[in-house]
């Protein structure tokens, strides 16, 4: 076998080896990602995410019920304007550099809400990835703490008002309804 041959035989050997490794990494990927959406499709806390590019167009979605249905960009994430306004906010501060936290209330419900700047292989930021928590439960019960907090440093609660709010709290706890199989 001529040099050339053999030089031509090892670059060949060389990209088969290539091309079983990208598929062995592409399986890996497929299946971690099926993992991460059997989790995310099973995990008790309502949580939504989404990606979207610079200008807003949204490149991907997962989906717990707080956003709107067939949502094409940030700014159509939301019915609620106050919350489209800061979710349209957060996307422009985070393509600029700046990753926001805060907490935004729609009605009865408390999102905690990040949106984090999307990087290219080169570091640009090409878009922002944002994620929507449900705490309202959490909200609830320290709402709950600091007026029995407040109302005992002022002597205006009794005993039967602490159990009352006690009780409340302990009502509008998630991690209670997961203990108690409710």
């Amino acid at each position: 076998m001529s040099t050339k041959s053999k030089k031509s035989k090892s670059v060949l050997d060389e990209l088969k080896s290539l091309v079983n490794n990208l598929s062995d990494r592409d399986v890996k990927l497929k299946r971690e990602f099926r993992l991460f959406e059997d989790f995310f499709d099973h995990f008790p806390v309502p949580v939504s995410m989404w990606s979207a590019s610079r200008p807003g167009d949204i490149t991907s979605i997962k989906d717990k019920g707080f956003f709107c249905k067939d949502a094409k960009d940030v700014k159509s994430l939301f019915e609620c304007l106050k919350m489209r306004e800061e979710i349209c906010l957060s996307h422009d501060e985070a393509c600029t550099g700046k990753n926001t936290q805060k907490f935004v209330e729609k009605d009865d419900k408390t999102y905690f809400v990040s949106v984090v700047g999307r990087k290219d292989e080169k570091e640009n930021i090409v878009g922002a990835s944002g994620i929507a928590w449900d705490v309202s439960s959490n909200m609830s019960i320290l709402n709950i703490l600091k007026e029995v907090k407040e109302r005992l440093e002022n002597n205006s609660i009794t005993s039967e008002e602490i159990l009352e709010k006690v009780n409340s709290a302990i009502q509008k706890s998630r991690i209670n309804r997961l203990t108690s199989g409710d």
